[in-house]
């Protein structure tokens, strides 16, 4: 019998290779062992797959394995005796190493060597490290976009993970993409998770990746807030007048935020729900979700991260026929007035001025097209 486990390396699998030749061995502790091969009469069911190459003999593995299989016999045809051993070495390495199902799933398969009538035949055994069910909860995806789209709803469904095969992977920061996404669709994640991240393999054009996500509330109360939320969100979109100029429409939104609640400024981890429901958040909560307000009714406007003051800050660049304009709606507060602002009014702030475009002065439609790519 010959095994395959996650903690041995490559190279200990190469010497087995040429150790073992057409023996069986096992290991056990720090010793090795190696006895003369001796086959065993099966009994095959007439179902088993027949194979003649290594990659019939790959694919009836990998067949095992989507089916989640734990024991099978594999009949081989036209199989040389000392081809065997080495056959079974390759496929298990591509198994564990290449196959993103088994590399996801599979601990260890183990097989020993036998006949089916004059046929010679392999009883083959794996361990799996995964339930059926997760292995059937795997999602099918393609594109770094069909990836996002996977987690984009398992966040809005505030489950605790996803995990989808994914074909022409690209490498990305998934912790970083969730934190996007939930600042950009404050009105949909109630709660930035703490995100885990395994991919398996390590390397190739198709692989699995898992995501964990870890929150501090319960899924039930991150639900029914998420319902809660959404209807100010519908509220907010039906007070903005759809006549009117998007200067005004910038302010509406404001006014409506603003007649809510007389706010306590404190920071939360449910910036929405806090903001919307409780009348209690900072600049990063209004900043965000005034921009998921605006870009309900169709208006542009992203969030800005920097500082003011020496204090980490968030605040709003909205544009309003061609021209862009920053808005710091805690600043409006306590200048009492709804105040567009550009770029010789923002004494005391500090952000990243190369990626925003210069505000107060008419922008080229290729800088539009840019900025309203990132809304969608």
């Amino acid at each position: 019998m010959m095994y395959w486990k996650k903690r041995r390396a490559a190279a200990l699998v190469a010497g087995l290779a040429l150790a073992l030749g057409g023996c069986r061995g096992w290991r056990t502790g720090s010793y090795s062992s190696v006895i003369p091969h001796q086959e065993r009469q099966m009994q095959i069911s007439s179902q088993a797959p027949r194979v003649s190459t290594l990659a019939e003999l790959r694919g009836a593995v990998r067949q095992m394995v989507d089916n989640r299989t734990e024991s099978g016999a594999i009949i081989l045809e036209n199989f040389s005796e000392e081809h065997v051993e080495s056959d079974m070495l390759q496929v298990m390495d591509y198994i564990r190493n290449t196959y993103p199902m088994g590399a996801y799933a599979v601990e260890e398969i183990s097989y020993t060597r036998g006949t089916s009538g004059n046929q010679p035949a392999l009883a083959v055994t794996i361990r799996y490290g995964k339930t059926r069910q997760e292995m059937e909860n795997v999602q099918m995806v393609s594109g770094m976009s069909g990836a996002q789209n996977a987690v984009a709803k398992a966040l809005e469904n505030c489950v605790d993970g996803v995990v989808f095969q994914l074909t022409g992977y690209t490498e990305l920061d998934f912790a970083q993409f969730v934190k996007d996404y939930a600042e950009t669709h404050p009105d949909i994640v109630m709660e930035l998770p703490k995100v885990t991240a395994q991919v398996y393999p390590d390397t190739g054009d198709a692989r699995l990746v898992e995501l964990g996500f870890s929150y501090e509330h319960k899924r039930e109360d991150l639900r029914s807030w998420q319902a809660q939320v959404g209807e100010v969100y519908t509220a907010a979109a039906l007070y903005v007048n759809n006549e009117t100029e998007d200067a005004w429409k910038f302010e509406q939104l404001y006014i409506f935020l603003m007649e809510r609640f007389d706010y306590a400024l404190e920071p939360s981890m449910t910036p929405s729900y806090s903001l919307l429901l409780g009348g209690k958040g900072d600049s990063k909560a209004f900043a965000l979700t005034y921009a998921a307000m605006c870009r309900r009714v169709g208006l542009n406007c992203e969030t800005v991260l920097g500082t003011r003051n020496g204090e980490t800050w968030y605040w709003n660049i909205i544009m309003i026929d061609d021209t862009y304009y920053y808005v710091d709606l805690l600043r409006c507060v306590e200048e009492d007035s709804f105040r567009q602002l550009v770029d010789s009014d923002m004494s005391g702030y500090v952000w990243d001025t190369s990626a925003y475009p210069e505000c107060g002065v008419k922008q080229d439609t290729s800088y539009k097209r840019q900025l309203q790519g990132l809304t969608q």
